[in-house]
This record gives structure tokens, sequence and C-alpha cells, in this order.
């Protein structure tokens, strides 16, 4: 089975990886991150799994717009 990544950990730079790791130690700290905001998001779920795709898309919702897709293509 292959697999897409849309990043490689090797595409990044130790600037990308420590901008990363700061923002994620901000975000732990309680500061709030609105880089969604005004955004729209399509979530896409081949298969049928509703608690999976009602976690994704609650989460989602919390920052941007969401349109949630479930089927086979």
């Amino acid at each position: 089975m292959n697999t897409l990544n849309f990043i490689r950990l090797e595409e990044l730079s130790k600037e990308d990886l420590d901008n990363i790791f700061r923002i994620a130690d901000e975000i732990n700290s309680g500061k709030e991150y609105n880089i969604l905001s005004g955004k729209n998001a399509m979530l896409f779920f081949p298969e049928s799994s509703i608690r999976t795709r009602i976690t994704f898309e609650l989460a989602v919702k919390e920052t941007c717009n969401v349109l949630a897709v479930t089927g086979k293509v």
C-alpha cells in the first residue's frame, strides 16, 4: 500500500521545525492561534465512520467553515 505524504520531514528546515515546536509550546501554554479563521475546509471520508467524521468535523468547526463529504468516489 502506498502512502501519500503532504509534507515530508526531510523537506523541513531546522528553522521550520523550531517554529513548529515553538508554536506547539505556545498553544500548550494557552495561547490561541486562529490561522483558519475565515477559511473553508473540506473533509473527505471515503469510508463511512460516523465517530471519526464527527470528531474531525467538530474540531475543525471551532476555527473555520466545514464541508464534510462521505462515501466512495
